[in-house]
């Protein structure tokens, strides 16, 4: 075949521009961690936290599970306070002021006992990423001041803990010596250096010990913190080989989730301005049948339906935006999140709380329910979505159902929408966390019954997963003769809390995502969360 002209880019021109548009060292998430540093206009995945373990260290607090976090910034200044459970109802408060000065991260702890804690003591955790470290070097003073070095294991060695020290600084460098962070404290500490991969992380993890045993009810502990991180970018021009006679699969493009906030104007900017390759949408049974509509889920009380279909209510800009979408001519999916509380098994149970199931006895008047919705919007507003699904069933966000229950939920919900004479087909899996998630979907994927009532196999990108992982999604619905979407893409589904799908470091994340999804998963459309405000 002949090759075309090779496409360059010279990258260093890029990171000029790149470097003065981000002037940031880091990046901190909603409880003021840090979450990725900067060098040369390149970002890395370093993460911060406080760790306050149990005595055996089976079970371990920290910012990530805080309560009454208050974070405040002002310039390059990152300021949270909020308090840790450490035990069952007993707590510390702690603040943290992160500082960026002099291309170096500064980082004030302090920690106050409000009562008395049985811990095994307090810990500033540092996550260095082993995928630009591994095979480098880890370098440290002892006690005596003697400077030692030991390697950073590019395999899983059987001791864990392959650095223990009495130190003030660690350097970690990687194989090239090109990339180096320096992590210093106010004072020598008892410090351990430990391998992840042992519970299937992807970081060497440094935890000098701020304190060691019980914490005295008022006690303080405190600590000051630096990291630096040098290095050089790499500016060699990258070459791209396009080989157009080669096809690995159909992609129909990149598409959007239209589910909350769509009476943003950002709704219509994004299906005006953007090529839309596939859509989902939210169903939303609380509002179309708060109560029962009558006592039979044989008859259908088409009165009390049509009433819910008020001028201004959310329910109206649902049907309305799913016929724009339909009439643009985009696929689309329409998801169930919530159900009316008279549905659920445990009716008495917080509307956001996870896994709640399906009264038994109310299956019946459930698919009254989401077939009297779809048949009315395909008769008032002339729509038919392509796929239907429970949001993350898998996990239950917010009605669960196991494996062999979203199989049998397939085939009672399938059945019923054929006998209506709808064309929607369902959508199968639609399950949360791309990781080994896959093995939802097989006992419907091994069901010819089900199977007939499926229309696509579906996952959502959040936390990502290995190439392995991701390949056993397209290669289940290759095996199944069935486009494979992304039904939410996107890198932290909590990202809309701070705002930081506005950094760079997301940004570079949710690229690398994208072309390990098209890689590995070989998906036929995917979409974003969301394409609404």
């Amino acid at each position: 075949m002949k090759k075309l002209p090779f496409f360059i880019f010279e990258l260093s021109v890029f990171s000029v521009v790149i470097r003065t548009a981000f002037g940031a060292v880091a990046e901190t998430d909603r409880y003021g961690r840090v979450q990725a540093m900067m060098f040369d206009a390149e970002s890395i995945t370093i993460k911060t936290d406080i760790r306050i373990p149990n005595k055996d260290w089976s079970r371990s607090s920290g910012l990530w599970n805080a309560k009454d976090v208050a974070v405040s910034r002002s310039g390059r200044r990152c300021a949270s306070q909020g308090r840790i459970e450490v035990e069952k109802e007993k707590f510390c408060r702690f603040g943290q002021i992160v500082d960026e000065e002099d291309q170096a991260v500064r980082i004030s702890i302090q920690i106050i006992a409000e009562a008395d804690l049985d811990t095994a003591g307090v810990y500033f955790w540092l996550d260095v990423p082993i995928e630009q470290f591994c095979g480098g070097q880890c370098k440290y003073k002892d006690a005596q001041g003697a400077a030692r070095t030991v390697e950073l294991p590019e395999k899983l060695a059987e001791d864990i803990h392959f650095l223990s020290c009495q130190t003030q600084q660690l350097t970690f460098q990687d194989t090239r010596k090109n990339l180096t962070l320096r992590a210093s404290w106010d004072r020598p500490l008892a410090t351990t250096v430990q391998d992840n991969r042992q519970w299937k992380g992807d970081a060497y993890t440094a935890y000098p010990a701020l304190h060691r045993g019980v914490l005295q009810k008022g006690e303080e502990v405190s600590l000051e913190v630096t990291l630096q991180l040098e290095g050089r970018a790499d500016t060699r021009a990258a070459r791209l080989e396009v080989h157009p006679a080669k096809v690995r699969y159909r992609l129909d493009g990149f598409g959007g989730n239209y589910c909350f906030g769509i009476e943003s104007p950002v709704t219509h900017y994004t299906l005006d301005n953007l090529r839309v390759a596939w859509a989902r949408t939210e169903m939303t049974p609380r509002e179309w049948e708060p109560n029962n509509d009558n006592e039979s889920a044989e008859e259908t009380n088409w009165d009390y339906f049509e009433k819910q279909d008020r001028a201004g209510s959310n329910l109206r800009r649902e049907f309305l935006l799913a016929r724009e979408i339909q009439n643009r001519g985009i696929p689309y999916c329409i998801s169930i999140w919530h159900l009316p509380t008279w549905l659920y098994a445990d009716p008495n149970r917080d509307r956001s709380e996870h896994k709640r199931r399906v009264a038994e006895e109310q299956w019946p008047e459930l698919l009254e329910c989401i077939g009297s919705y779809l048949v009315y919007a395909k008769k008032q507003y002339g729509v038919e979505p392509d796929l239907f699904s429970f949001n993350e069933a898998n996990i239950g966000v917010y009605v669960y159902f196991s494996a062999e229950e979203h199989r049998e939920s397939i085939k009672r919900i399938g059945a019923h929408l054929k006998k209506l004479g709808l064309r929607t087909k369902m959508l199968l899996a639609d399950a949360t966390g791309p990781g080994g998630t896959h093995i939802y979907a097989e006992p419907a994927a091994k069901d010819a019954e089900a199977l007939q009532y499926v229309g696509a196999v579906g996952f959502h990108s959040w936390g990502g997963a290995n190439p392995q992982q991701y390949s056993a999604w397209g290669d289940l619905a290759e095996r199944l003769k069935l486009p494979l979407l992304v039904a939410e893409l996107g890198v932290d589904a909590a990202a809309w809390r701070t705002k930081s799908y506005h950094t760079y470091h997301y940004a570079l994340q949710e690229v690398k995502m994208y072309q390990e999804l098209l890689l590995y998963a070989r998906p036929q459309g995917t979409m974003q969360w969301e394409f609404t405000s």
